[in-house]
């Protein structure tokens, strides 16, 4: 009976982390005026996505111990707080610090988020289907995984590009 509201709340988080890699090249053409934006962003998001990665490991863990709802929480306060100190600093350095700090936080968040995604969702189907027959589940999960994607690109196809 929760599915809607755990879904709104994964679409809403996804998008806002992904706004920066995004719009990131004109944030720092037009507010940072960094002499060549597309290489301070491609450096960012080297740094970022190291940062990102680093993080995840320790905050799936966290979320086995503490909950995957809290650690999401964290992550998703943290994600904000660094966005809203991204608004005060210019600066490559200040703005790279803080894209950092923020990453950190998008990470516990998208740590917490697949967590919770997937014990939740489709556990108790694996798990019975396991007992059924060993390894019923997992073939069932990775066809029903298959099956996703295909319906996530039908789905795509109805969607009618905007021209830049």
């Amino acid at each position: 009976p929760q599915l809607g509201w755990f879904l709104l709340s994964r679409y809403l988080m996804i998008s806002a982390a992904f706004i920066f890699p995004t719009y990131g090249l004109f944030y720092l053409k037009d507010m940072v005026q960094v002499s060549n934006p597309a290489q301070t962003l491609g450096v960012m998001i080297v740094v970022i996505g190291g940062v990102m990665l680093l993080s995840v490991y320790p905050a799936g863990w966290v979320s086995d111990r503490v909950g995957r709802k809290r650690v999401v929480v964290v992550g998703a306060v943290g994600s904000a707080l660094g966005l809203i100190m991204m608004t005060q600093v210019f600066g490559v350095l200040l703005i790279l610090a803080v894209a950092t700090f923020t990453a950190v936080f998008v990470g516990i968040m998208l740590a917490g988020s697949w967590a919770l995604a997937t014990s939740k969702l489709l556990g108790p189907l694996v798990d019975f289907l396991n007992m059924v027959s060993t390894g019923l589940g997992y073939t069932v999960l990775m066809i029903i995984a298959g099956a996703l994607f295909l319906l996530g690109a039908l789905v795509l196809m109805r969607v009618k590009p905007v021209p830049i």
